[in-house]
């Protein structure tokens, strides 16, 4: 039997500033139910990365340029999955919040994001412990990873009137959520559901995590120099090079986000061992069909489409699952701008790619290639 989630829900706001972006002041810890309620005062949303190792018994979330007034234990006597948390001051600039298990983290699940609640900026955390019956039963379920592009300090492209590329494609990843739930086809999520950063290899960790049978990566282009380009672009990994100039400078662009947040491109080395396995020829020949799939349903909602391209992104390279990127349009052009900031065209754009996952899994999720 599945144990129930574990949520550590972390309230935000703002404050005075010394030495540091932000102090975080120390409020109250309480426990409601299958709850642990931390409240402390900070400022607004932040990046922030999560680190744990699966032979240790914690997990552990750093707050770059956040100080903490003063260091804070907090014990949870009975509780089924937390032993303590711990809030402290890592170094000069950083603030650490540490989640001591009860037992290694390999054990559990972690999930965080920010959510905003009555008008206060939340740090949620949800620690689940692992069910095998439940990840057998998810291993085979339909389950589909979209993920919204930059986020939090990478703003992605930005139009000539100041739209950014991260709040739209966040936008259009939870619309075409909404359209695959209400068709009761699978399970669909999203590698981030708020204004968050996530560098590339934890975009490939969630979408393993997850136990994906299809990944979607969804941005917006922009070419200044061209601005008469317009319309989407599907992209499908290519590991002998891309299929022109434009599709390697694409490819260059989007495989730089990590360096914005100052994360080193060999962070996971194991990650990319795994992309030289055999398994990968596969899903290429997936993301292939799925692009094709795609390019058919945008076509037929009148969707303009500029081409099916294969170039070496990054966050495609992930082990034996089929994997797309797909830039909704550009920027740099005036009548895709409008339209991308436009809500019913997200909605023609969602039930595309929805129109594109449900004919994949009717026809192409268990055919042997």
């Amino acid at each position: 039997m599945r144990l129930p989630a574990l949520i550590l829900l972390i309230i935000l706001f703002p404050c005075v500033c010394f030495s540091a972006d932000n102090v975080m002041t120390w409020g109250s810890a309480s426990i409601l139910d299958q709850e642990v309620v931390l409240n402390f005062d900070i400022g607004w949303k932040k990046n922030y990365r999560v680190v744990s190792d699966p032979e240790e018994s914690y997990i552990y979330f750093d707050f770059p340029r956040v100080a903490v007034e003063k260091t804070r234990v907090v014990k949870f006597m009975g509780n089924e999955y937390i032993e303590k948390i711990k809030i402290g001051q890592y170094d000069e600039e950083t603030a650490r919040i540490v989640v001591y298990l009860k037992s290694r983290s390999s054990d559990f699940k972690c999930n965080s994001y920010f959510k905003v609640i009555d008008k206060k900026t939340n740090f949620i955390i949800g620690v689940t412990r692992k069910d095998p019956i439940g990840e057998i039963i998810q291993e085979h379920s339909f389950v589909v990873i979209v993920d919204a592009g930059h986020g939090g300090i990478d703003p992605g492209c930005v139009s000539p009137r100041g739209y950014k590329e991260k709040n739209v494609v966040l936008s259009l990843a939870k619309k075409i959520r909404d359209e695959f739930n209400g068709r009761n086809l699978g399970i669909m999520i999203l590698t981030r559901e708020d204004d968050v950063f996530l560098s590339l290899d934890e975009r490939i960790k969630r979408a393993v995590d997850g136990k994906g049978c299809l990944f979607i990566s969804l941005h917006v282009d922009s070419y200044p120099s061209r601005k008469s380009v317009r319309g989407a672009g599907i992209y499908y990994l290519s590991q002998r090079g891309a299929s022109d100039q434009r599709a390697e400078i694409l490819a260059q662009k989007e495989n730089s986000s990590d360096q914005i947040g100052e994360i080193k491109l060999a962070e996971n080395q194991e990650v990319f061992q795994i992309l030289y396995s055999l398994k990968q020829t596969e899903s290429i020949k997936r993301s292939a069909t799925f692009t094709g799939l795609l390019k058919e349903k945008m076509e037929e909602s009148r969707i303009n489409v500029h081409g099916v391209l294969q170039a070496g992104f990054r966050v495609l390279k992930i082990p034996d699952m089929p994997a797309v990127l797909v830039e909704a349009g550009f920027f740099s052009n005036s009548i895709d701008e409008r339209l991308l900031m436009n809500d019913s065209h997200h909605k023609r754009l969602a039930k595309s790619v929805v129109d594109a996952v449900e004919e994949y899994l009717r026809n192409w999720w268990k055919k042997k290639y």
